[in-house]
Formats: structure tokens, sequence, C-alpha cells
């Protein structure tokens, strides 16, 4: 092994290392969902359409900023683009501590949107340059994801249940938590390094084109190139459209289930000891997703996406009903599990399957691509979510969504049948093999 393969091995092991750190306080916004709903529910005055309309653009948001912060992610490295999705997601939150209508609901939105954008570019995508290139690297990153997952969601279940108690002290102590999470994400960001696959000297990109603009032609061409290898790939284009609706529906459960906790009468210190189980069971998930996906193999999707959808559908089925309230809440409850059960492994598998035979650049546009498609079908499904809440209730509306979702589902899962899940040699070279624009 030569002196520069020494380091370059060395700088591999301290991003691993780091990443399980940094994805502990910054995979999601931490002391925040618990009581999100309540907050802005009960203590800001928003009603429950208006924050689920407002969050409707959310998605929108991320489809404005995938191509530009594509072109920046390539530009300036994984490093400096996690950087600048942190900041934003603080900025976010110092929006929320003010928020108190519907437009400032939606202008913080964009700062969110802004930080996911730029943190679901980079993050998994700096893991993966950071495994050595062996026979085993899709395996040690589904392991590496799958565990710092778990460990994050342990983290988060603790968090969860220590902002329902400090919401009854001050509704604000847990959304200042929160800002604090999102300012030590800021500052791990800054000992990540980069590595030679990122483009990270912006010198050599005036070196290899004449100026920016011809290097964000040269990107341009380069991205179209691959969107029309990615939506002319069966597999790719399978994995896209069900990662939108399974995407979206949990984007939209994210208010759902809150509000229809808030419609039953459950208090902030038992949403937050019921979102610190949630959070367990999605810890457990996420340890569990490489032997989940070895048991189920090629059928892992159909059973995360169709169980998913049941869980909404009987979750609103009982409070539709009217069972005794003991039973009800017990169910929900279980539900609950189920789904957060399955977003832990769903979130770590779907990224190894669109990662699957691609470089580093390759994988930043086919993300860019998901989340576009993703965003489309996001805002549609929020949109509606929030006219539902307009003309029934949230047990009624749950319902709806989750009976549309699971017939989705059936009719896609049947289309991916003969698509996805085949080992690489049953893949034509046209569906695995892209080159770059030159």
């Amino acid at each position: 092994m030569t002196k520069e393969e020494k380091i370059l091995n060395k700088k591999r092991k301290k991003n691993i290392k780091l990443y399980y750190l940094y994805k502990i306080f910054s995979f999601d916004l931490l002391f925040y969902y618990a009581i999100s709903f309540l907050y802005l529910n009960s203590y800001q005055g928003l009603s429950a359409a208006q924050i689920i309309f407002a969050d409707a653009f959310y998605p929108i948001f991320k489809i404005i900023f995938q191509i530009p912060v594509s072109v920046l992610t390539e530009k300036f490295g994984k490093r400096t683009s996690l950087i600048i999705g942190n900041s934003s997601l603080a900025l976010y939150i110092i929006f929320i501590l003010g928020c108190k209508s519907t437009i400032l609901l939606i202008i913080s939105n964009i700062f969110m949107a802004l930080g996911f954008v730029f943190k679901n570019l980079s993050e998994s995508n700096l893991l993966y340059d950071s495994i050595p290139s062996t026979s085993t690297k899709q395996k040690l990153f589904s392991k590496i994801e799958g565990r710092s997952s778990a460990i994050f969601y342990i983290f988060d279940a603790f968090t969860c249940l220590l902002s329902g108690f400090l919401y009854i002290i001050n509704p604000n102590i847990p959304i200042i938590m929160c800002l604090l999470c999102a300012v030590i994400s800021f500052i791990i960001c800054h000992f990540f390094t980069n590595l030679p696959d990122d483009i990270t000297n912006p010198d050599s990109l005036h070196n290899k084109y004449e100026n920016s603009i011809s290097s964000l032609k040269q990107y341009t061409r380069n991205l179209k190139n691959a969107f029309k290898f990615i939506f002319s790939s069966k597999r790719l284009r399978s994995l896209i459209y069900f990662n939108a609706i399974q995407y979206s529906t949990i984007y939209l459960l994210i208010s759902y289930r809150r509000s229809l906790l808030e419609d039953i009468g459950v208090n902030s210190q038992s949403i937050g000891i019921i979102f610190a189980l949630l959070g367990i069971a999605s810890g457990i998930g996420s340890i569990l997703s490489h032997k989940i996906n070895k048991l189920l193999k090629n059928k892992t999707l159909t059973y995360l996406g169709l169980y998913y959808a049941f869980s909404i559908i009987l979750s609103g089925l009982v409070v539709a009903l009217n069972i005794p309230y003991a039973l009800m809440l017990t169910i929900i409850v279980l539900m609950l599990l189920i789904q957060f059960f399955i977003k832990g492994p769903y979130y770590t598998l779907i990224k190894q399957y669109l990662g699957s035979f691609s470089n580093s650049s390759m994988r930043v546009k086919i993300l860019t691509a998901n989340y576009i498609i993703e965003g489309i079908v996001a805002s549609s499904l929020s949109f509606l979510g929030a006219g539902l809440l307009t003309i029934t209730n949230t047990a009624n509306a749950s319902i709806i969504v989750g009976s549309s979702v699971f017939i989705i589902l059936i009719l896609l899962l049947e289309y991916m049948n003969s698509r996805v899940g085949l080992k690489p040699d049953e893949y034509k070279e046209s569906e695995i093999n892209f080159k770059e624009v030159v």
C-alpha cells in the first residue's frame, strides 16, 4: 500500500467514525416532532389545516432547490454542503420560534427545504465515498447507515420523552433545544474530510472550463443526459416512483398522526412518551434493516409499503368507529409503532437501492431526480391532505389517504415485479451503465 493510499484510508476511517456522531444530532430534528404540532396549533394558534397547507410548500421548495444545490454540491463538495445545510436548518428553527401566521410558516419552510436538500444530497453520498470499493461495499454501507440511524432513533426517543415534559414548563424550551442540536451538527460538519471524488476546489473547475457559466452548462448537459438514462432505466424509474409514493405518505403522516393524537385528547407528556416508544421502534427497525432485506429479499419494498398503508387505515378506522378509548389508544399506538419500525429500515434500504451500480457523481444526479419526483408527489398529497381536513376530521382523512395509497402501491408493485430486485447480471447493460458527457 502506497503512502497516498494509507492517507486516503485514514481519511475514510475518520469520516466513518465521525458519521456516527454527526448522525446522532443531524439525521433529523431532535426535540421537535413530538411537540411541533402542539406548539404550532395550541401555542402559536395555527389550525391543523393551516399547518398542513404551509407544510405542503416544503416539497415545492425542495424541487426548486434540487438542481441549483446539485450544482453547488458537485462544485464545492459534500463537507461544505453539509455546513450550509445544517446552518439553514438552524435558521428554520429560529423562524419557528416566532411563527404565528401561515405566511411565516411557509417562509420558514424555505430554509428547511434548503437545509434538507443540501443534507440529503451529501450525507449518505459522503458515507458511500468513505467506504473502500470492494465487493462488500453495499453491505457495509447498509450496516453503517442502519446502525447510525438506530443510534439516532434511540437518542431521538430520549429527546421526545424529554420534550413532552419540557413543553409543560415552557413551550419554547424544546424548540430552543432543537436549535442547539442544529448548531452542534453545524460544528461537527467542519471536521469531515473531503475525499478525491469531491469537487472541492473551484479553481480546478475554472481550469477545466473557461468560466463558471460554461461549467454550469457542462453540468446541465451531464444532468440532462443523466435524467434520460434514469428515466429510461426501468429499475431506477420503478424505485423513484415507489419512493415518491412512500415518502409522500410518510411526510403527510408527520402532521396527521399528531393531529389524530390531539383529536382524541392525548396530552403533551403522553405524546412525548408515545414518540419515545416510536423512536425506539425506528431504532430497532434500522438495526435490523440488513436482516430484513436479507429475509424478505426482492419483496422487501412490498411488505414495507403495504403494511405502512394498512396501519394508516386501521388507526383512522378505530377512531371513526368510536370504540372504547383504552382499546382505541392501544391500537393507534400499535399502528404507529408499525409505521416507525418500517420507517427505520426503509430510509436505509431505499438509499442503498438507488445508489447501486453508480459512482459518486451519478448518485448525486439520481438523488436529484428522485427528490424532484418525490417533491412533486409529496406536495400534491399534502395539499390534498390539507383539503381533506377542511371537510372532514383526521380519522376519516386517514382512512381515505391510507386506502388510496394501498391501491396505488398494489398497482405499482405489480409493475415493479420484473424490474426491481434482480441480480446484477440479470439487468441489461443499458439499465446500469452510464457515462458522463464529455
